[in-house]
């Protein structure tokens, strides 16, 4: 007896497959062509792993398009440089120690929340999409 190597055998195997194929293909056509007023009984062939099937659009589902807005972020950071400068303008008039030592305690405040609001990472997060 003889040996077979994988390659071979797999060969005879695909040549045996697409033999039965042929088949069975032959005998849809001879059915088809002696009914041919009866529809095909089989089934509607599946598409292949790889093929690609498009979905289908509907008229209710053209583009959308978000639009972002840092308009609301923009003006609270513009409202708190505004009041820096007039926090630091007071503090450059201002001749009472005690009233100062507030100011600069206000200044510090808020020049550490503009620290906070006036970078990339906090507009993103407090965009408003519409």
């Amino acid at each position: 007896m003889e040996m077979i190597s994988r390659v071979d055998e797999r060969r005879m195997e695909w040549e045996y497959r697409q033999k039965e194929a042929q088949k069975a293909s032959d005998a849809e056509k001879s059915e088809e062509a002696k009914n041919p007023e009866e529809p095909s009984k089989s089934t509607p062939s599946k598409p292949s792993r790889d093929e690609y099937i498009p979905e289908k659009k509907s008229k209710d589902s053209e583009a959308e398009r978000c639009v972002g807005n840092t308009d609301k972020v923009d003006r609270e950071i513009e409202k708190l440089k505004k009041k820096k400068q007039e926090l630091e303008q007071k503090l450059r008039t201002e001749t009472d120690e005690a009233k100062a030592k507030n100011l600069k305690s206000k200044l510090a405040q808020v020049e550490s929340e503009l620290r906070q609001k006036d970078n990339d990472a906090y507009r993103r997060q407090h965009t408003v999409f519409s």
